[in-house]
């Protein structure tokens, strides 16, 4: 009985110092080593045209990341980064992001919304017109327009998606 007792004290114990050093530490930096700049501006996107089709309005995007905060005239965006060479795309977690690496985004005057249901199997599955209203805190968003300088972005189009 006393060993069951230890054993079962000493697989606990382990299992607690296995886990504390899943944090993340104060002193961490965060990989900003390759932020997703889509240089792919055709005619539609960049006079923010709606008139891209499917998964394009998301492909062609020139910023695209999560809105940490937002206001009438624009949005602070945490910017995803490519992984492995553009194999993939990875941002921050809710709540882990860094004010300081975001992005401010400056909605221009003509600004155009738009909501895109995205299905992670088929895509795109429905594009409908949005409004400013639409940006919400944790909204994944894909904008189009152009940098001003690399914390400074001014958006033509923000298309917002909703996963389903």
């Amino acid at each position: 009985m006393k060993k069951t007792n230890i054993s079962k004290f000493i697989a606990v114990g382990l299992c607690i110092c296995a886990l504390t050093g899943c944090g993340a530490s104060p002193d961490e930096k965060p990989d900003t080593s390759n932020p997703i700049v889509n240089s792919n501006t055709n005619e539609e996107n960049a006079n923010g045209s709606s008139e891209n089709k499917g998964n394009d309005i998301l492909d062609s995007a020139n910023l695209i990341g999560s809105v940490l905060e937002f206001t009438d005239n624009g949005c602070l965006v945490n910017q995803a980064k490519d992984i492995e060479g553009g194999a993939g795309i990875k941002i921050e977690a809710p709540g882990m992001e860094k004010k300081e690496n975001a992005v401010s985004v400056t909605y221009n005057p003509d600004c155009e919304f738009v909501i895109a249901t995205v299905n992670a199997q088929s895509g795109v599955t429905n594009v409908t017109t949005g409004s400013i209203s639409d940006v919400k805190k944790q909204s994944e968003v894909y904008l189009y327009g152009e940098f001003a300088d690399t914390n400074h972005f001014n958006a033509t189009k923000v298309v917002i998606a909703h996963w389903e």
